[in-house]
Protein backbone atom coordinates (compact mmCIF):
# COMPACT_ATOMS: atom_id res chain seq x y z
CA UNK A 1 0.00 0.00 0.00
CA UNK A 2 1.21 3.08 -0.91
CA UNK A 3 0.80 6.72 0.56
CA UNK A 4 0.61 9.61 -1.16
CA UNK A 5 1.64 13.12 0.06
CA UNK A 6 -0.64 15.33 -1.37
CA UNK A 7 -3.56 17.72 -0.16
CA UNK A 8 -6.49 15.60 -2.03
CA UNK A 9 -4.93 12.51 -0.01
CA UNK A 10 -3.90 9.87 -2.83
CA UNK A 11 -4.44 5.90 -2.60
CA UNK A 12 -2.93 4.95 0.79
CA UNK A 13 -4.76 1.12 0.40
CA UNK A 14 -7.45 -0.06 3.01
CA UNK A 15 -7.98 1.56 5.90
CA UNK A 16 -8.00 -0.71 9.26
CA UNK A 17 -10.85 -1.58 11.22
CA UNK A 18 -12.21 1.09 13.12
CA UNK A 19 -11.37 0.47 17.38
CA UNK A 20 -13.66 -0.77 19.64
CA UNK A 21 -13.18 1.97 21.57
CA UNK A 22 -14.50 4.26 19.04
CA UNK A 23 -17.22 2.26 17.73
CA UNK A 24 -19.89 3.89 19.56
CA UNK A 25 -18.98 7.33 17.76
CA UNK A 26 -18.87 5.78 14.65
CA UNK A 27 -21.99 3.99 14.50
CA UNK A 28 -23.71 6.99 13.07
CA UNK A 29 -21.38 8.17 10.38
CA UNK A 30 -21.87 4.34 9.27
CA UNK A 31 -25.47 4.33 9.10
CA UNK A 32 -24.94 7.93 7.02
CA UNK A 33 -21.81 7.08 4.63
CA UNK A 34 -21.36 3.67 5.13
CA UNK A 35 -18.54 1.70 6.93
CA UNK A 36 -15.49 2.11 4.38
CA UNK A 37 -16.05 6.32 4.60
CA UNK A 38 -16.18 5.72 8.60
CA UNK A 39 -13.30 3.56 8.37
CA UNK A 40 -11.21 5.91 6.37
CA UNK A 41 -12.40 8.75 8.71
CA UNK A 42 -11.03 6.91 12.01
CA UNK A 43 -7.91 6.14 10.29
CA UNK A 44 -3.99 6.59 11.84
CA UNK A 45 -3.02 7.81 8.56
CA UNK A 46 -3.70 11.61 7.96
CA UNK A 47 -4.54 10.52 4.06
CA UNK A 48 -7.42 8.21 4.68
CA UNK A 49 -8.91 10.56 6.69
CA UNK A 50 -8.75 13.73 4.17
CA UNK A 51 -10.57 10.75 1.52
CA UNK A 52 -12.84 9.85 4.33
CA UNK A 53 -13.58 13.63 4.46
CA UNK A 54 -13.71 13.78 0.67
CA UNK A 55 -16.48 11.03 0.47
CA UNK A 56 -18.24 12.76 3.08
CA UNK A 57 -18.34 16.55 1.03
CA UNK A 58 -19.84 14.10 -1.98
CA UNK A 59 -22.22 12.13 -0.14
CA UNK A 60 -23.40 15.43 1.65
CA UNK A 61 -25.84 16.58 -1.07
CA UNK A 62 -27.77 12.72 -0.92
CA UNK A 63 -28.03 12.82 2.65
CA UNK A 64 -30.85 13.34 4.62
CA UNK A 65 -30.07 17.02 5.41
CA UNK A 66 -31.51 16.70 9.13
CA UNK A 67 -29.95 13.73 9.89
CA UNK A 68 -26.72 15.13 8.39
CA UNK A 69 -27.52 18.40 10.67
CA UNK A 70 -27.09 16.03 14.15
CA UNK A 71 -24.30 13.72 12.93
CA UNK A 72 -21.54 15.55 11.02
CA UNK A 73 -20.78 18.39 13.66
CA UNK A 74 -19.69 15.37 15.88
CA UNK A 75 -17.21 14.76 13.18
CA UNK A 76 -16.24 18.37 12.88
CA UNK A 77 -15.11 18.25 16.39
CA UNK A 78 -12.92 15.55 15.80
CA UNK A 79 -11.31 15.97 12.43
CA UNK A 80 -10.88 20.20 12.85
CA UNK A 81 -8.90 19.21 15.93
CA UNK A 82 -6.72 17.20 13.67
CA UNK A 83 -2.82 17.75 13.41
CA UNK A 84 -2.77 17.70 9.80
CA UNK A 85 -2.86 20.62 8.06
CA UNK A 86 -4.56 18.99 5.14
CA UNK A 87 -7.45 17.23 6.90
CA UNK A 88 -8.19 20.72 9.01
CA UNK A 89 -8.73 21.77 5.65
CA UNK A 90 -11.02 19.48 4.24
CA UNK A 91 -13.13 19.22 7.35
CA UNK A 92 -13.32 23.07 7.05
CA UNK A 93 -14.98 22.45 3.25
CA UNK A 94 -17.38 19.89 4.60
CA UNK A 95 -18.63 22.48 7.06
CA UNK A 96 -19.39 25.33 4.69
CA UNK A 97 -20.85 22.93 2.46
CA UNK A 98 -23.00 21.14 5.87
CA UNK A 99 -23.80 25.06 6.56
CA UNK A 100 -25.33 25.63 3.29
CA UNK A 101 -27.65 22.71 3.34
CA UNK A 102 -31.48 23.03 3.53
CA UNK A 103 -34.00 20.94 5.65
CA UNK A 104 -36.64 18.72 4.09
CA UNK A 105 -38.72 21.65 4.68
CA UNK A 106 -36.23 23.76 2.39
CA UNK A 107 -35.09 25.53 5.20
CA UNK A 108 -31.92 26.35 6.53
CA UNK A 109 -30.54 23.99 9.19
CA UNK A 110 -30.09 25.52 12.54
CA UNK A 111 -26.87 24.59 13.37
CA UNK A 112 -26.23 26.99 15.89
CA UNK A 113 -25.96 25.12 18.83
CA UNK A 114 -24.97 21.48 16.93
CA UNK A 115 -21.76 24.12 15.79
CA UNK A 116 -20.52 25.49 19.24
CA UNK A 117 -17.42 22.96 19.30
CA UNK A 118 -16.58 22.97 15.69
CA UNK A 119 -16.59 26.91 15.54
CA UNK A 120 -14.73 27.35 18.64
CA UNK A 121 -11.75 25.46 17.10
CA UNK A 122 -11.68 27.45 13.97
CA UNK A 123 -11.95 30.49 15.92
CA UNK A 124 -8.80 29.02 17.04
CA UNK A 125 -6.91 28.78 14.23
CA UNK A 126 -7.19 32.68 13.69
CA UNK A 127 -3.52 32.73 15.19
CA UNK A 128 -1.92 29.73 13.39
CA UNK A 129 1.18 30.24 11.80
CA UNK A 130 0.11 27.99 8.90
CA UNK A 131 -1.18 31.31 6.71
CA UNK A 132 -3.27 28.96 4.19
CA UNK A 133 -5.09 27.44 7.16
CA UNK A 134 -5.18 31.03 9.15
CA UNK A 135 -6.65 32.99 5.98
CA UNK A 136 -9.22 29.83 4.91
CA UNK A 137 -10.51 29.45 8.58
CA UNK A 138 -10.97 33.25 8.83
CA UNK A 139 -12.78 32.93 4.98
CA UNK A 140 -15.13 30.26 6.49
CA UNK A 141 -16.01 32.52 9.89
CA UNK A 142 -16.81 35.36 7.58
CA UNK A 143 -19.28 33.13 5.78
CA UNK A 144 -21.00 31.24 8.13
CA UNK A 145 -21.59 34.72 9.83
CA UNK A 146 -23.68 35.39 6.50
CA UNK A 147 -25.98 32.36 6.86
CA UNK A 148 -28.41 31.54 8.72
CA UNK A 149 -27.91 27.83 9.71
CA UNK A 150 -25.22 29.34 12.03
CA UNK A 151 -25.10 33.23 11.98
CA UNK A 152 -23.03 36.29 13.34
CA UNK A 153 -24.14 35.75 17.06
CA UNK A 154 -22.72 31.75 16.72
CA UNK A 155 -19.46 32.87 15.55
CA UNK A 156 -18.94 35.87 17.77
CA UNK A 157 -19.76 34.11 20.82
CA UNK A 158 -16.61 31.97 20.40
CA UNK A 159 -14.43 34.98 19.01
CA UNK A 160 -14.99 36.73 22.22
CA UNK A 161 -14.72 33.33 24.65
CA UNK A 162 -11.24 33.96 25.52
CA UNK A 163 -8.83 31.56 26.90
CA UNK A 164 -7.06 31.84 30.24
CA UNK A 165 -4.00 34.11 30.07
CA UNK A 166 -4.10 34.45 26.29
CA UNK A 167 -0.99 34.63 24.16
CA UNK A 168 -1.09 38.64 22.39
CA UNK A 169 -1.09 36.90 18.93
CA UNK A 170 -4.05 34.90 20.09
CA UNK A 171 -5.81 38.70 20.88
CA UNK A 172 -4.31 40.16 17.98
CA UNK A 173 -5.69 37.77 15.62
CA UNK A 174 -9.31 37.90 17.11
CA UNK A 175 -9.21 41.82 17.44
CA UNK A 176 -8.33 41.71 13.54
CA UNK A 177 -11.61 39.51 12.88
CA UNK A 178 -13.46 41.60 15.23
CA UNK A 179 -12.93 44.62 13.17
CA UNK A 180 -13.33 43.06 10.20
CA UNK A 181 -16.85 41.84 11.04
CA UNK A 182 -17.26 46.16 12.62
CA UNK A 183 -16.63 46.64 8.64
CA UNK A 184 -19.76 44.25 7.59
CA UNK A 185 -22.58 43.69 10.20
CA UNK A 186 -24.29 46.12 12.24
CA UNK A 187 -23.14 47.22 15.87
CA UNK A 188 -25.74 44.92 17.90
CA UNK A 189 -26.96 42.49 20.39
CA UNK A 190 -28.28 39.94 17.78
CA UNK A 191 -25.34 39.87 16.00
CA UNK A 192 -23.20 39.51 19.36
CA UNK A 193 -21.48 42.87 18.75
CA UNK A 194 -22.32 45.17 21.78
CA UNK A 195 -19.70 47.22 24.06
CA UNK A 196 -20.04 44.40 26.58
CA UNK A 197 -19.39 41.45 23.99
CA UNK A 198 -16.03 43.58 22.79
CA UNK A 199 -15.04 44.50 26.36
CA UNK A 200 -13.01 41.26 27.64
CA UNK A 201 -11.30 41.25 24.24
CA UNK A 202 -10.27 44.45 23.64
CA UNK A 203 -9.14 45.34 27.69
CA UNK A 204 -6.70 41.90 27.18
CA UNK A 205 -5.57 43.86 23.61
CA UNK A 206 -5.06 47.06 25.06
CA UNK A 207 -3.22 45.29 28.18
CA UNK A 208 -0.99 43.07 26.24
CA UNK A 209 2.59 43.02 26.15
CA UNK A 210 2.78 43.14 22.38
CA UNK A 211 2.30 47.17 20.47
CA UNK A 212 1.02 46.37 17.62
CA UNK A 213 -1.94 44.69 19.18
CA UNK A 214 -2.23 47.69 21.75
CA UNK A 215 -2.29 49.77 18.55
CA UNK A 216 -5.45 48.10 17.16
CA UNK A 217 -7.26 47.39 20.42
CA UNK A 218 -7.16 51.17 20.41
CA UNK A 219 -8.75 50.99 17.18
CA UNK A 220 -11.13 48.92 17.56
CA UNK A 221 -12.03 51.27 20.61
CA UNK A 222 -11.90 54.17 18.45
CA UNK A 223 -14.72 52.24 16.12
CA UNK A 224 -16.99 51.42 19.41
CA UNK A 225 -17.11 54.70 20.27
CA UNK A 226 -18.96 55.97 17.26
CA UNK A 227 -21.80 53.55 18.37
CA UNK A 228 -21.61 53.34 22.11
CA UNK A 229 -20.47 57.10 22.80
CA UNK A 230 -18.14 58.34 25.83
CA UNK A 231 -19.68 55.85 28.31
CA UNK A 232 -18.52 52.72 26.32
CA UNK A 233 -15.37 53.74 26.11
CA UNK A 234 -15.22 54.85 29.90
CA UNK A 235 -15.77 51.39 30.61
CA UNK A 236 -13.26 50.03 28.94
CA UNK A 237 -10.28 52.20 29.93
CA UNK A 238 -11.51 51.12 33.65
CA UNK A 239 -9.83 47.34 32.95
CA UNK A 240 -6.64 49.33 31.63
CA UNK A 241 -3.43 49.29 33.29
CA UNK A 242 -1.01 51.44 31.66
CA UNK A 243 -1.97 55.62 31.43
CA UNK A 244 0.21 55.31 28.24
CA UNK A 245 -2.48 53.14 26.86
CA UNK A 246 -5.09 55.21 28.08
CA UNK A 247 -3.64 57.97 25.94
CA UNK A 248 -3.10 55.89 23.07
CA UNK A 249 -6.80 55.31 23.03
CA UNK A 250 -7.70 59.00 23.86
CA UNK A 251 -5.75 60.06 20.93
CA UNK A 252 -7.14 57.36 18.45
CA UNK A 253 -10.42 58.44 19.62
CA UNK A 254 -9.87 62.01 18.98
CA UNK A 255 -8.78 63.19 22.62
CA UNK A 256 -11.06 64.30 25.95
CA UNK A 257 -12.59 60.90 26.60
CA UNK A 258 -12.55 59.04 29.67
CA UNK A 259 -9.31 61.19 31.24
CA UNK A 260 -9.18 62.96 33.88
CA UNK A 261 -11.07 66.05 35.15
CA UNK A 262 -10.28 69.26 33.74
CA UNK A 263 -9.61 72.70 34.65
CA UNK A 264 -11.40 75.24 32.34
CA UNK A 265 -9.89 75.94 29.11
CA UNK A 266 -9.36 77.08 25.54
CA UNK A 267 -11.68 74.18 23.68
CA UNK A 268 -8.71 73.25 21.01
CA UNK A 269 -5.90 72.47 24.54
CA UNK A 270 -4.75 68.95 24.82
CA UNK A 271 -6.14 67.86 28.25
CA UNK A 272 -2.54 67.72 29.91
CA UNK A 273 -1.94 64.41 31.92
CA UNK A 274 -3.06 64.76 35.89
CA UNK A 275 0.90 63.67 37.37
CA UNK A 276 3.27 63.95 34.50
CA UNK A 277 5.90 61.53 34.98
CA UNK A 278 9.58 60.51 33.58
CA UNK A 279 10.00 59.44 30.58
CA UNK A 280 11.91 56.48 30.08
CA UNK A 281 14.96 57.90 28.53
CA UNK A 282 15.82 57.00 24.39
CA UNK A 283 19.04 56.70 22.51
CA UNK A 284 19.73 59.80 21.50
CA UNK A 285 19.67 61.10 18.03
CA UNK A 286 22.63 60.08 15.81
CA UNK A 287 25.17 62.82 14.62
CA UNK A 288 23.72 64.66 12.05
CA UNK A 289 20.31 64.33 13.11
CA UNK A 290 20.38 67.68 15.01
CA UNK A 291 20.50 69.08 18.28
CA UNK A 292 17.12 67.32 19.34
CA UNK A 293 17.40 64.24 21.95
CA UNK A 294 14.55 61.97 21.67
CA UNK A 295 12.59 61.28 24.66
CA UNK A 296 12.22 63.72 28.12
CA UNK A 297 8.22 63.85 27.07
CA UNK A 298 9.45 67.07 25.19
CA UNK A 299 10.68 67.99 21.29
CA UNK A 300 14.47 68.34 22.69
CA UNK A 301 16.86 71.56 22.28
CA UNK A 302 16.44 72.25 18.35
CA UNK A 303 12.46 71.52 18.96
CA UNK A 304 12.14 70.40 15.46
CA UNK A 305 10.41 67.17 15.75
CA UNK A 306 7.14 65.72 17.48
CA UNK A 307 6.78 66.96 21.24
CA UNK A 308 6.46 63.45 22.47
CA UNK A 309 6.10 60.33 20.78
CA UNK A 310 2.76 58.55 19.07
CA UNK A 311 4.55 55.14 20.64
CA UNK A 312 2.15 55.68 23.65
CA UNK A 313 5.57 56.08 25.96
CA UNK A 314 5.95 60.30 25.87
CA UNK A 315 4.93 61.31 29.44
CA UNK A 316 4.44 58.18 31.61
CA UNK A 317 6.75 55.93 31.77
CA UNK A 318 6.55 52.49 30.77
CA UNK A 319 5.87 48.78 33.03
CA UNK A 320 4.71 48.36 35.95
CA UNK A 321 6.30 48.81 39.67
CA UNK A 322 6.99 45.93 41.45
CA UNK A 323 4.52 46.79 44.31
CA UNK A 324 2.27 49.93 44.90
CA UNK A 325 0.21 52.34 42.42
CA UNK A 326 1.78 54.27 39.52
CA UNK A 327 3.95 53.60 36.55
CA UNK A 328 7.34 52.58 36.61
CA UNK A 329 10.37 54.80 35.02
CA UNK A 330 13.44 53.97 34.58
CA UNK A 331 15.56 55.23 37.98
CA UNK A 332 16.57 58.11 35.88
CA UNK A 333 15.00 60.55 33.53
CA UNK A 334 16.58 61.21 29.80
CA UNK A 335 18.75 63.97 29.98
CA UNK A 336 19.26 64.28 33.18
CA UNK A 337 22.10 65.27 35.30
CA UNK A 338 23.69 62.65 36.88
CA UNK A 339 22.47 60.56 39.83
CA UNK A 340 24.15 62.70 42.65
CA UNK A 341 23.23 65.99 41.24
CA UNK A 342 19.59 65.17 41.02
CA UNK A 343 17.12 66.43 43.24
CA UNK A 344 15.35 63.34 45.49
CA UNK A 345 17.88 60.67 42.66
CA UNK A 346 17.19 57.36 43.57
CA UNK A 347 19.00 54.91 46.30
CA UNK A 348 21.52 52.91 44.98
CA UNK A 349 19.93 50.14 46.75
CA UNK A 350 16.52 50.69 45.10
CA UNK A 351 18.01 51.59 41.92
CA UNK A 352 18.99 47.33 42.28
CA UNK A 353 15.81 46.36 43.13
CA UNK A 354 13.58 48.23 39.97
CA UNK A 355 16.43 46.71 37.55
CA UNK A 356 16.15 43.46 39.36
CA UNK A 357 12.13 43.54 39.07
CA UNK A 358 12.68 44.71 35.11
CA UNK A 359 14.82 42.10 34.86
CA UNK A 360 12.16 39.23 36.34
CA UNK A 361 9.30 40.34 33.89
CA UNK A 362 11.34 41.02 30.70
CA UNK A 363 12.44 37.39 31.34
CA UNK A 364 9.10 36.67 31.50
CA UNK A 365 8.60 38.30 27.54
CA UNK A 366 6.74 41.70 29.37
CA UNK A 367 8.14 44.22 26.58
CA UNK A 368 7.74 47.27 28.49
CA UNK A 369 10.13 45.56 31.11
CA UNK A 370 12.55 44.42 28.76
CA UNK A 371 13.13 47.87 26.81
CA UNK A 372 13.35 49.29 30.90
CA UNK A 373 15.81 46.74 31.47
CA UNK A 374 17.77 47.85 28.47
CA UNK A 375 17.49 51.21 29.08
CA UNK A 376 19.70 50.09 33.20
CA UNK A 377 21.86 48.73 31.16
CA UNK A 378 22.35 51.48 28.79
CA UNK A 379 23.03 53.90 31.88
CA UNK A 380 24.11 52.00 34.46
CA UNK A 381 21.46 52.50 36.65
CA UNK A 382 20.58 49.38 38.96
CA UNK A 383 23.06 47.61 37.25
CA UNK A 384 27.07 47.35 35.57
CA UNK A 385 26.76 49.57 32.52
CA UNK A 386 26.66 46.88 29.61
CA UNK A 387 26.05 48.03 26.35
CA UNK A 388 25.88 44.48 24.82
CA UNK A 389 23.26 43.72 27.18
CA UNK A 390 21.14 46.88 26.50
CA UNK A 391 20.98 46.16 22.89
CA UNK A 392 20.36 42.75 23.68
CA UNK A 393 17.05 44.00 25.76
CA UNK A 394 16.36 46.38 22.68
CA UNK A 395 16.20 43.83 20.36
CA UNK A 396 13.57 41.58 22.29
CA UNK A 397 11.15 44.63 22.56
CA UNK A 398 12.26 45.21 19.20
CA UNK A 399 10.49 42.03 17.75
CA UNK A 400 7.27 42.22 19.66
CA UNK A 401 6.96 44.89 17.80
CA UNK A 402 7.35 47.72 20.10
CA UNK A 403 8.33 50.84 18.47
CA UNK A 404 10.36 52.51 21.36
CA UNK A 405 13.17 49.93 21.03
CA UNK A 406 12.86 49.29 17.45
CA UNK A 407 13.87 53.43 17.28
CA UNK A 408 16.24 52.84 20.57
CA UNK A 409 18.38 49.61 18.36
CA UNK A 410 18.41 51.54 15.68
CA UNK A 411 20.58 54.34 17.25
CA UNK A 412 22.82 50.99 18.55
CA UNK A 413 23.68 49.90 14.89
CA UNK A 414 23.80 53.59 13.85
CA UNK A 415 26.36 53.82 16.58
CA UNK A 416 28.13 51.02 17.52
CA UNK A 417 26.99 50.83 20.73
CA UNK A 418 26.68 47.31 21.52
CA UNK A 419 26.32 46.04 18.49
CA UNK A 420 28.79 45.98 15.04
CA UNK A 421 27.76 49.22 13.34
CA UNK A 422 25.27 48.89 10.77
CA UNK A 423 23.40 52.29 9.11
CA UNK A 424 21.41 49.48 6.36
CA UNK A 425 20.25 47.55 9.82
CA UNK A 426 19.40 51.22 11.36
CA UNK A 427 17.25 52.91 9.00
CA UNK A 428 15.48 49.54 8.67
CA UNK A 429 14.86 49.16 12.49
CA UNK A 430 13.90 53.36 12.21
CA UNK A 431 11.46 52.91 9.18
CA UNK A 432 9.31 50.19 11.03
CA UNK A 433 9.45 52.42 14.19
CA UNK A 434 8.50 55.42 11.71
CA UNK A 435 5.49 53.04 10.65
CA UNK A 436 4.30 53.34 13.97
CA UNK A 437 4.48 57.00 13.81
CA UNK A 438 7.03 56.75 16.43
CA UNK A 439 7.98 60.88 16.50
CA UNK A 440 12.03 60.35 17.48
CA UNK A 441 11.99 57.88 13.93
CA UNK A 442 10.08 59.93 11.73
CA UNK A 443 12.35 63.12 12.86
CA UNK A 444 15.31 61.10 12.08
CA UNK A 445 14.01 59.73 8.66
CA UNK A 446 12.99 63.22 7.64
CA UNK A 447 9.55 62.26 7.09
CA UNK A 448 7.06 64.95 6.82
CA UNK A 449 4.92 63.65 9.81
CA UNK A 450 2.02 61.86 7.57
CA UNK A 451 1.18 58.38 8.99
CA UNK A 452 3.60 55.61 7.23
CA UNK A 453 4.59 58.29 5.05
CA UNK A 454 8.14 58.29 3.23
CA UNK A 455 9.45 61.41 2.80
CA UNK A 456 12.51 61.44 2.40
CA UNK A 457 13.85 57.96 3.86
CA UNK A 458 17.26 58.71 5.61
CA UNK A 459 17.53 62.47 4.91
CA UNK A 460 17.80 63.17 8.43
CA UNK A 461 20.52 60.45 9.72
CA UNK A 462 24.34 61.99 9.43
CA UNK A 463 27.10 59.34 9.00
CA UNK A 464 29.70 58.74 11.54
Amino acid sequence: AGGGGGGGGGDSGAAEEIPAALTAEAEPLIELFGEETARCLFSKQWQQRDQGLAKVLQALGSAPPSRAGRVVPTLLKRLLADKSPAVYLSALKVMQSLSQLNDEQGKSLDLRSAMEAPLAAVVGKLSEVNSRVKNESSDVLDSLTQLSSVGCLAVTQQLFRLPKQPAWKVVLSRLEFAQSLMNKMELNAANGLTLDSFLPLVQAGLNSTNAETRTLAAEVVAALHKTFGPRGIDAVLKGVDSEATKKLVRDKVGGGVGGPPQAAAAPTAPAPPAQPAPTPKRGAAPAGAGARKPGAGGGGAGGAAPAASPSGRGGAGRGKPPAGGGKAAPPAAAGAPPADKQAGAEDPVEDAKQADDYRAKAEAGDVDAQYNLALCYEEGTGCEKNLEEAARWFAKAAEQGDADAQFSLGVCYHEGKGVVKDDARAIELWTRAAKQNNADAMFILGWGGGEGGEGGEGAAVGGN
